[in-house]
């Protein structure tokens, strides 16, 4: 942790929140809707992560943080929506893209639902002396890699492995051989999105599980890996891709790829799990069908709409 970052961040929110601590709801949207921007404060870190911290009104129910990087081009890099305790909140930040700029922001809101209204309390930038690209390395929201379960399982999974590919192949067999497709949740149209650890400790997931937790096993080990987010074609008997592209969140997807021996190789956790029978149930079914294979193939039943950007 960057403690200058920490007690910096702690100091500028204590100045913006000024006299509001005993604000009802009502009377904290007033005072912030309108509020002029606050000074720009710069934190320093020299090895990529930074930690935003403060203290916020107690009726403020949600701190919404978002960090992103300008030079070189915009990289939106992450936004973190955090519940404080006892009007305290702490999240850590790794800055995966080199030495630089990143900017950041911290906005609260007083409603019960975390996708509403937020009122601005400050912004900042961070100043990143570390040279390293960490790009598809560091740790998430969701992919929880320097979790010790997480660092501990990769480990043991990988043990014996000589090459990058042989620790990916490993880790694919393993997530694919140990992780349940979570069909309960899938027809009860609860989509939501486990991170890697949640994955771990529930034994079944979505696709977006699965690609949480393949991703967090390969960062452990060092070994950079990507989300990718599109959409598929096998779900259902005659499904074209006409259908698949006028609804394309019925067939959402998540996969994933892995840069080893110098190029990025594309593996499907979920798919090579197993797969539904008559009864409406899960029963796993280890293939390899969806580990490396070559682009026409996966295009067949596969295709990219977007990418984790870090």
């Amino acid at each position: 942790m960057n403690f200058r970052a920490l007690v910096l961040a702690t100091l500028v929110l204590f100045s913006g929140v000024d006299n509001v601590f005993a604000d009802t709801a009502p009377a904290f949207a007033t005072r912030y809707a309108n509020r002029p921007r606050a000074a720009v404060t710069i934190l320093e870190t020299d090895n990529s992560v930074i930690e935003i911290s403060g203290i916020v009104p107690g009726v403020v129910n949600w701190v919404w943080i978002k960090v992103t990087k300008v030079e070189g081009g915009f990289k939106p890099l992450t936004q973190i929506f955090a519940t404080p305790a006892a009007g305290w909140y702490s999240k850590k930040f790794h800055l995966p893209f080199g030495a630089g700029i990143y900017n950041f922001s911290v906005a609260g809101s007083v409603e019960s639902s975390q996708l509403t209204s937020y009122y601005r309390f400050f912004e900042g930038q961070a100043n990143n002396h570390d040279t390293r690209d960490l790009s598809y390395l560091t740790p998430t929201e969701h992919i929880e890699s320097d979790a010790p379960e997480v660092v501990e399982l990769a480990k043991s999974i990988a043990k014996g492995s000589l090459t990058d590919r042989d620790k990916a192949k490993a880790i694919h067999d393993w997530v694919a051989g140990h992780i349940a497709y979570d069909t309960d949740s899938y027809f009860a149209g609860a989509w939501k999105e486990k991170s890697a650890l949640v994955t771990l400790h529930d034994g079944k997931a979505l696709c977006s599980g699965y690609a949480d937790l393949t991703a967090a096993l390969h960062r452990a080990l060092g070994i950079r890996a990507k989300i990718i987010g599109g959409i598929q074609i096998r779900s259902e008997p005659g499904l074209t891709w006409e259908k698949v592209e006028a609804n394309p969140s019925q067939y959402s997807h998540a996969w994933n790829q892995v840069y080893v021996d110098g190029k990025w190789l594309t593996m499907d956790t979920t798919w090579d799990a197993g797969g539904l029978h008559g009864d409406g149930k899960f029963h796993f079914r280890l293939s390899q069908e969806f580990f490396d294979p070559t682009p026409d193939d996966f295009a067949l039943s596969h295709r990219a709409t977007d990418e984790s950007p870090f």
